[in-house]
């Protein structure tokens, strides 16, 4: 085996391998992005839910009234 050999065969072998996990990115990209706004909609509801029962917490326990 060559020196250029020795560096080529690497270099393909990389090259191959990112083009297959590119195709894998792109094939799952939309499920992907479909979760992640799902999870970004839950956090959003959850944060949204807390500050209303911290505020009836204060509110019921007599704390500062705007």
């Amino acid at each position: 085996m060559t020196t250029t050999d020795s560096v080529l065969w690497p270099v393909a072998i990389s090259a191959g391998a990112w083009g297959l996990g590119l195709i894998v990115v792109f094939r799952t990209a939309p499920a992907v992005a479909h979760a992640t706004v799902r999870l970004v909609v839950a956090v959003r509801r959850a944060v949204r839910q807390q500050a209303v029962v911290v505020t009836a917490v204060v509110v019921l326990l007599g704390g500062p009234r705007a």
